[in-house]
């Protein structure tokens, strides 16, 4: 069964949902990385409202499933990150909704967003997301943070 996501702006009205998947610190920590602190808030929801990244709310027909984000856009360069990419209700993991996506994902950096370059970090723990982004073309590169130990670096690069 293929599943259908729809990526739309993240805003102010989504907080609480996001919050609400976000129960222990060990969760906020594998999910949003250091830049966020347990318990997440509504003041630092809306800090990132005003960076630079594209952040979306994803939707399953009319109900929301998830989280994700394009950060760390260089239009100059024609590069951006895949970042903070999450199926929210972990009822609904498993069901093919993280590669539906990562795919929206990739669609929008490189067809609305005219982007060349795809970068992302995952822990290397998590072998389900790894294999999930090498099936969709992500190679390991170097790594660009200061623990390569315990975080591997995958792009993904336009081909047409």
């Amino acid at each position: 069964m293929k599943v259908g996501v729809e990526l739309v702006e993240f805003g102010p009205g989504h907080f609480d949902q996001l919050i609400a998947w976000s129960p222990t610190p060990e969760f906020l920590l594998q999910w949003a990385g250091p830049s966020m602190e347990f318990p997440l808030d509504h003041d630092q929801l809306r800090a990132l409202l005003d960076g630079p990244d594209r952040l979306y709310t994803v939707l399953e027909g009319d109900r929301v499933v998830g989280h994700a984000e394009i950060g760390r856009i260089d239009e100059r360069a024609g590069h951006g990150w895949l970042m903070r990419v999450l199926v929210g209700d972990p009822s609904d993991r498993g069901r093919g909704l993280g590669r539906a996506i990562v795919q929206s994902l990739i669609r929008t950096a490189f067809e609305d967003l005219s982007l060349n370059r795809l970068y992302l970090h995952v822990l290397k723990a998590n072998e389900p997301a790894i294999e999930l982004y090498r099936s969709l073309g992500f190679r390991a590169c170097e790594p660009v943070l200061r623990r390569p130990e315990t975080i591997q670096a995958m792009v993904l690069e336009r081909t047409d």
